[in-house]
């Protein structure tokens, strides 16, 4: 939920305004291209207070397309293995397959 993030050095409102801008001036969010109804597509999971079974964590990671890259990116997806290990980071991968 961002909300929970307003205020908070974790939503900055000046960084989503320039994302803001990337998407208006028609660069695509590839993950969303592929997987435009999945909910909960974390990259950032705090490895703390049990966040990966609560299911909370935040999206920081992106791949932006131009209109001509855009016919090139074949997949996007995450992969959250890394986040599954003992000590894990608290990224989880952002894939792109051209």
């Amino acid at each position: 939920n961002p909300k929970l993030y307003e205020g908070s050095s974790m939503s900055a409102p000046d960084a989503r305004a320039i994302m803001k801008s990337w998407l208006d001036a028609g660069w695509q969010d590839c993950y969303r291209k592929f997987n435009p109804d999945t909910e909960n597509a974390w990259t950032w999971i705090d490895y703390r207070k049990n966040s990966l079974e609560k299911n909370h964590g935040l999206r920081l990671d992106y791949w932006l397309a131009n209109y001509a890259a855009q016919k090139l990116v074949s997949y996007c997806d995450i992969d959250k293995r890394p986040r599954l290990h003992k000590k894990p980071t608290d990224h989880c991968g952002l894939f792109l397959k051209l």
